[in-house]
């Protein structure tokens, strides 16, 4: 195993040291404001954060001075329940940390004999070892029809540019959408977002695909928002672009002020 750190494709400091924090604390302080009419100044810290989210691995360490690092974790590969295997095409990603999971799931790779606690946090790799000799006879789609109704949770594990494609369950709750962002040729012709770059793609110009021809736009499939509520519809238009709304917000700030000077006259 490589002893390199691995970059996440995800910010875990800025979604979950700093925005999820901010959110729930936001919400605490509206909910207090509410019930005792007293306001809040929350503290929201990304390092605070992201520090958080080694609650376990940390905990495990104050109570039995145990290393922790790639592979030797309880999520990241310490055990057999919860781990990556290689199958003879591609990979197979276990989850079944629950006996109520793995039990089943030996059984129905043939392997009743590991039905028991010992085997299921087995240290020592030979469960481990035993797993991945099997998974690897065959494809996996071969496992994932074997599987296929079975409450075990394994999953393939699919590149992400697949994922929208292969998965039933992505399809059934309709979690994608079609974003339409403005393009602008550049000097060789070919078509720029208009956004600051693509990687911020979701930054243009506020409008529907209506109103834009296919040399001008570029369509792009992304991630709905997990958040539903009923009776809320979402806003899947494209962010505004830098300073779209600055004439509008200082139309709004000087009728404010023109109503501040008012009301002060009439003091």
């Amino acid at each position: 195993m490589s002893k390199t750190p691995a970059l996440l494709p995800v910010q875990v400091a800025d979604l979950c040291g700093g925005a999820w924090p901010a959110a729930v604390q936001i919400l605490a302080a509206l909910i207090r404001q509410r019930e005792t009419g007293v306001g809040s100044t929350i503290d929201v810290s990304m390092t605070d954060g992201a520090h958080a989210m080694l609650a376990m691995p940390l905990a495990k360490f104050s109570a039995d001075q145990a290393t922790f690092g790639q592979g030797r974790d309880l999520l990241s590969g310490g055990v057999p329940c919860y781990d990556v295997y290689a199958t003879r095409d591609g990979h197979l990603a276990v989850g079944a940390l629950e006996a109520k999971f793995w039990y089943p799931l030996v059984k129905k790779l043939g392997l009743p004999h590991l039905s028991n606690p010992k085997s299921q946090y087995d240290s020592s790799g030979s469960v481990r070892a035993e797993l991945q000799q099997l998974f690897s006879q065959h494809t996996t789609q071969h496992w994932m029809q074997i599987l296929e109704g079975s409450d075990v949770a394994v999953d393939a594990v699919v590149p992400p540019e697949d994922i929208s494609k292969s998965d039933p369950q992505l399809a059934s709750r309709d979690l994608y959408v079609d974003i339409v962002v403005p393009c602008q040729p550049d000097s060789d012709g070919e078509l720029k977002d208009s956004a600051a770059s693509s990687t911020t793609a979701m930054i243009g110009v506020a409008t529907t695909p209506s109103s834009l021809s296919s040399s001008s736009a570029r369509i792009l499939k992304v991630p709905k928002t997990p958040l539903r509520m009923e009776g809320v519809v979402h806003d899947t238009q494209p962010g505004p672009r830098l300073g779209q709304h600055t004439q509008d917000i200082l139309r709004e700030l000087e009728a404010h002020h023109e109503h501040r000077h008012r009301l002060l006259s009439k003091l």
